[in-house]
């Protein structure tokens, strides 16, 4: 046995001289630790770090750690730096760290008393505070999982990167990569939702702070601003995984989306505020006055609305698989409309097929609706989720196609809708068939002179890479867009509505994809 209890495994990048501080407080909280007989090795793995990086970690003094270890790598991905980490780590549990940040003194004590106290139990033990500093300051107050619930951890990650966990857990649940591409983010929001799949409680250690680093120009900093990316579809989101996940937990015990004002309670803390003085000595920027302004918030002040959207859509599709998936705004009556209902109608006959029909924008109430075919599911997305999360209806209808339209041909008309799927998530349709039906473009007049609308040209240019086919029906459309964008040549195909049975035909065969 190594006689260590606890692994830090810090993860290092090109911190340089914001590291000092930083393992200034992960040796605080080690001899902290070592007042209680827990032992504690400190696990740096450098990935891809700048030379001044690099020397500063070779030269440090690591007098008063219980072990040390450097590991120089380069795999430029946080998920796999901290498998690495993990691997090579010999203590029994893990607490993951960052290269900027700070934690309190009693850190490592209370996580890892938190596991003690749990008796073997399957869990992952996290802070109760994260404290901003630097270019931002705002304090969050995190509750347990049976507090925050599911629907919360569906929409949206309502704990953070640093924790507590049995390496053993750890290596059987490794973090995945999520470095490239451009659909999917989010490495510990991930691995958070796969632990909790694998029977796994999310707990909070009472009075514990992690001190963040705030920096405008750090990489979670522009990962905020990018609402875009999703955390990678796992079996959480499995629809009859998740409505069994839902079954198993008591919703009894889920807060509501509430404020709770803890800032008297925090600041006023003779505790807290020893802790946020010790941190103080290390880092002069962490200091009480600089949270006077400061904003105060939990994890059950996160909207539970995405999470309640998408249980109501597994139990409308639960247990079906689709092998066509239509993207419309509504179903109003329109010639492009009923083109795409005739091809939905022609798909069903089939009877080897099963068609699934997404809407995504708000319809008039003075139109009128086409009635749905018998044997067609419809998901209208801007019915499900309510108005202030309609913003996430693009990435609802990618969790949908990935749980239950895997395989699926995905067919598109121009639209407001179709436009922010693609915006959002155009390297999400690359590896699978999309097929664009297009139909007249709008036109205007200006000073008696006729103008062609632009906007539908430009998608069709700007997604040229990821459309398989474009379908019409007037032959004139397609010879004038083979000839505006060539890329197409060879990628298109008229059909009239009275010879749309031609689709299975024209589908049997297998569609390369342009350059």
């Amino acid at each position: 046995m190594s006689g260590i209890d606890v692994s830090l495994v810090l993860n290092v990048h090109r911190e340089q001289d914001l590291l000092y501080p930083t393992l200034r407080s992960l040796l605080d909280t080690v001899q902290h630790a070592q007042l209680h007989e827990i032992k504690s090795e400190l696990v740096i793995v450098a990935d891809y770090a700048d030379e001044r990086t690099l020397t500063l970690l070779k030269n440090y003094d690591y007098t008063g750690f219980d072990a040390v270890r450097l590991e120089n790598i380069e795999v430029r991905s946080l998920g796999l730096a901290r498998n690495y980490g993990i691997e090579v780590a010999v203590g029994e549990y893990i607490v993951t760290a960052d290269a900027d940040d700070l934690v309190s003194r009693n850190f490592i004590y209370e996580l890892y008393q938190l596991h003690q106290a749990s008796q073997n139990k399957k869990i992952v033990a996290f802070p109760e505070y994260y404290h901003s500093f630097g270019d931002g300051s705002y304090v969050c107050k995190f509750y347990s999982l049976d507090r925050v619930g599911l629907y919360r951890m569906a929409g949206e990650h309502p704990y953070v990167s640093r924790f507590m966990a049995r390496r053993a857990d750890l290596l059987s649940i490794p973090y995945r990569d999520c470095s490239s591409g451009t659909v999917y983010a989010y490495e510990d929001y991930d691995i958070n939702l796969r632990l909790i799949c694998a029977g796994f409680d999310l707990l909070v250690a009472p009075d514990t702070i992690v001190f963040y680093r705030q920096r405008n120009g750090s990489i979670m900093a522009s990962l905020g601003r990018d609402q875009k990316r999703m955390v990678p579809n796992s079996a959480f989101f499995e629809g009859n995984e998740f409505l069994k996940l839902l079954e198993q937990r008591d919703q009894e015990t889920v807060l509501p989306q509430i404020h709770i004002d803890f800032k008297k309670s925090y600041t006023k803390s003779f505790y807290l505020r020893e802790l946020i003085h010790q941190a103080n000595l290390i880092e002069p920027e962490i200091h009480p006055y600089s949270l006077r302004n400061a904003q105060f918030f939990t994890n059950v002040g996160i909207s539970q609305a995405f999470g309640q959207a998408y249980e109501k859509i597994c139990k409308v599709v639960q247990g079906k698989h689709y092998t066509d998936v239509f993207f419309l705004p509504f179903l109003s009556k329109g010639g492009g409309e009923k083109y795409v209902l005739n091809f939905i109608e022609t798909a069903i006959k089939e009877g080897n097929r099963s068609c699934l029909l997404i809407l995504g924008q708000q319809l008039c109430h003075s139109k009128e609706r086409y009635q749905i075919p018998d044997g067609l599911d419809v998901l209208d997305l801007y019915e499900i989720l309510d108005a202030h999360d309609a913003v996430r209806i693009p990435e609802m209808a990618i969790r949908v196609i990935e749980n239950f339209a895997g395989n699926a041909r995905i067919f598109m008309k121009f639209c407001p809708f179709c436009e922010v799927v693609m915006k959002a998530y155009a390297e999400f349709f690359k590896s699978r068939q999309l097929v664009y039906f297009y139909f007249c473009s709008s036109y205007y007049i200006m000073d008696s002179v006729i103008y062609e609308d632009g906007a539908e040209y430009r998608f069709l240019s700007d997604y040229r890479n990821y459309i398989d086919y474009v379908v019409s029906d007037h032959g004139l459309n397609l010879k004038q867009l083979e000839y505006r964008i060539p890329a197409y040549q060879g990628r298109t195909e008229t059909l009239y509505t009275y010879i749309v049975s031609r689709f299975h035909i024209l589908f049997s065969t297998a569609m390369g994809r342009g350059a």
